[in-house]
């Protein structure tokens, strides 16, 4: 049995919680963590084009949440990243939020942009690696992934 709630146009199933069975449970818990790479690739891409700076240099990591057609980013949901390691790299802060209006949506694409310095000294291969949170819709329904892991390729020349 399900129950939509509907924002935007958009539908939010709900599963009531006497009809979860245990396994269910198990599984709605783990979140993104369950689903496969294919299932995830079927709901959306993350782009983060490789950047490339000078040795001290700062600039921006660029983060792209790509919905597949017939879907688009939910500016309603609380989406949000956390940089997690950034070696060779400083950033300025780790936690970005849609509530702090560090998200931004471009052409129905969720953007973020993620200031950074080259730090002195280390390989010219460098990565930002962050987790994310947030949602796709279409007009039926919203799909939630949480916990998304992501990393930005940096190259100092």
């Amino acid at each position: 049995m399900q129950v939509g709630n509907t924002t935007k146009g958009a539908t939010m199933p709900r599963v009531l919680p006497w009809v979860l069975s245990a396994g269910m449970i198990g599984v709605l818990a783990a979140g993104a963590h369950c689903q496969s790479r294919a299932a995830q690739d079927a709901f959306y891409t993350i782009d983060t084009p490789k950047v490339t700076l000078a040795p001290g240099a700062e600039g921006r990591v660029r983060i792209r949440f790509v919905a597949r057609e017939g879907y688009h980013w939910n500016e309603e949901f609380p989406a949000r990243l956390e940089v997690t390691e950034a070696p060779g790299l400083e950033v300025s802060k780790t936690r970005y939020t849609s509530a702090s209006g560090d998200f931004r949506v471009e052409s129905g694409v969720g953007v973020l942009e993620v200031p950074v310095q080259v730090a002195p000294g280390g390989p010219p291969s460098r990565v930002v690696r962050a987790r994310a949170d947030f949602s796709v819709c279409n007009d039926k329904e919203c799909r939630i992934f949480k916990g998304v892991r992501l990393e930005v390729p940096v190259d100092v020349r």
